[in-house]
């Protein structure tokens, strides 16, 4: 389904939002496919080359923390149609939808979805204040997250993680 992932504020105050998780949730998904994360405050899709980072064996691209009134059209042809990869000094490479990595933006703030072709192309998933400047993930379990954990910690996290996306491999296999 030709949609972007939306990871986004629960709230709609534009000051509560950040903190929540949402740079969280994209670092555990690039330790299960090959993402490229890209500035969402300097990103242009009117710039040359605004996707030369983009590999051919990249899956997602996040444009992490997206502006405030992201021109969010300017992403339809990514999101449904494929990925134009321009390099300096390089012939450009077109990836068809199939083959081009899916599409996904953290903000703080709300993607307009005024009219259908918007609400089509948006999964949006909210992430709650639970996690805030006031309450952080190394308050929380006493250590950084990834960076910090054992053998132990990673058996779990990847036995989590398999189970969200329902493979439900065996326990002892990791």
């Amino acid at each position: 389904l030709p949609v972007a992932v939306i990871l986004a504020e629960e709230t709609d105050n534009d000051n509560k939002g950040g903190g929540t998780g949402k740079g969280i949730f994209t670092t555990a998904i690039g330790k299960l496919i090959q993402i490229q994360t890209i500035d969402g405050k300097n990103f242009r899709l009117d710039k040359s080359f605004a996707w030369q980072r983009v590999g051919l064996d990249t899956n997602a691209v996040i444009i992490q923390d997206v502006r405030k009134n992201v021109d969010f059209e300017g992403f339809y042809p990514a999101i449904t149609d494929g990925l134009t990869i321009e390099r300096k000094g390089q012939q450009e490479i077109f990836l068809d939808y199939d083959h081009s990595p899916k599409l996904m933006i953290t903000t703080n703030y709300s993607i307009p979805d005024v009219g259908n072709h918007a609400k089509r192309r948006q999964r949006v998933i909210p992430f709650s204040d639970y996690f805030s400047h006031l309450r952080t993930p190394h308050d929380e379990f006493g250590q950084q997250l990834f960076s910090d954990w054992d053998d132990g910690e990673w058996k779990v996290f990847y036995n989590f993680m398999f189970d969200c996306v329902g493979i439900g491999l065996c326990r002892v296999c990791l």
